[in-house]
């Protein structure tokens, strides 16, 4: 007799190899997928910095606390979608959902005299 065809013991020999190769690339496979959202969420922090420093270099007489070290000055979401530097459309990475209009970048200048950034996001 000679049938053509899988015995019952290489199917599971297959099928165990995949299980193997499958529980081996899993964790950098996660691990690549968790390092690209921390970079979008960056990427999506760095424009909402620039936006607002493009907003305060724009109207820097409303904000003289930025002549001292150390001074924060707080710059709604808000205000940067009313002025068309943002788009309300913009998507948090983190949440997946609209950019929370409500939310804040505090801006302070460092001793160098450079702007720093820090991003809160309401609940």
């Amino acid at each position: 007799m000679n049938k053509k065809g899988f015995t019952l013991i290489e199917l599971i020999a297959v099928i165990g190899l995949l299980g193997l190769i499958i529980a081996l690339t899993f964790p950098s496979v996660s691990n690549m997928i968790r390092k690209a959202d921390t970079k979008n969420y960056e990427s999506y922090k760095e424009t909402l910095f620039m936006a607002t420093e493009n907003y305060i270099v724009t109207n820097r007489v409303k904000y003289p606390d930025l002549d001292e070290t150390d001074k924060k000055v707080n710059i709604k979401v808000s205000t940067l979608i009313d002025e068309d530097l943002i788009k309300s459309s913009l998507v948090n990475p983190k949440t997946n959902k609209p950019i929370n209009k409500e939310d804040v970048i505090s801006v302070s200048t460092n001793s160098s005299g450079i702007y720093e950034y820090e991003y809160h996001e309401s609940e």
